[in-house]
């Protein structure tokens, strides 16, 4: 569950490698080049979506892009939110936040990760970009974070990074009638993280 949050510190290490080993010339001196990074392919989303808030589908990358977990995003207090509320097994939904299964191992008391708020205090940014905190349910690590809507392919983009490296991870608008609850998102309240 949630493979993504679970691999940013491998892909902070990874990208961190290539990066100086892309930025040392033959000659051993430095140079500041470094290459772009590449969007996955654009998923075919509904157009005119313009505020991070709602319900958006989490895809996991490393299974040909298969449903892995529902997430809202939504405001509290003037911050921004980001709580899991149903988790994809063998393509079906079973864990959810009326009958939470999977627990967050790395966090304190081991809370069950629907309910979970895993992305928290995110406030304006430029840009239309939020920018607060995440966290890795299996160790309890905790980085700094970025939302915001990518206006041209429609999905939200959820960026972990650790000083100037990170992981972005693409979510789609998801038909919160296809939950097998029903969820009214403004009486949600944030279930913060507690480190161990």
């Amino acid at each position: 569950m949630c493979a993504a949050l679970r691999k940013i510190p491998i892909f902070v290490a990874a990208f961190v490698a290539v990066a100086l080993c892309s930025c040392i010339k033959t000659d051993g001196s430095t140079q500041v080049e470094c290459p772009a990074a590449v969007a996955p392919e654009q998923a075919q989303t509904p157009r005119g979506i313009s505020s991070v808030d709602g319900v958006w589908l989490m895809l996991d990358k490393d299974a040909n892009n298969e449903p892995e977990s529902v997430i809202v995003v939504y405001e509290s207090g003037g911050m921004r939110f980001a709580k899991m509320v149903a988790i994809y097994h063998n393509g079906k939904i079973d864990d959810t936040i009326e009958k939470p299964l999977e627990r967050a191992k790395g966090l304190a008391g081991n809370p069950p990760l629907c309910g979970l708020d895993f992305v928290w205090n995110l406030k304006p940014s430029d840009g239309g970009k939020y920018v607060g905190k995440v966290v890795n349910p299996d160790d309890g690590g905790v980085y700094r974070c970025k939302l915001w809507v990518d206006v041209s392919s429609q999905r939200l983009v959820l960026r972990g990074e650790l000083f100037v490296f990170g992981e972005s991870e693409y979510l789609v608008p998801f038909d919160a009638a296809k939950l097998p609850f029903k969820i009214d998102i403004s009486k949600l309240s944030p279930v913060l993280p507690k480190s161990e």
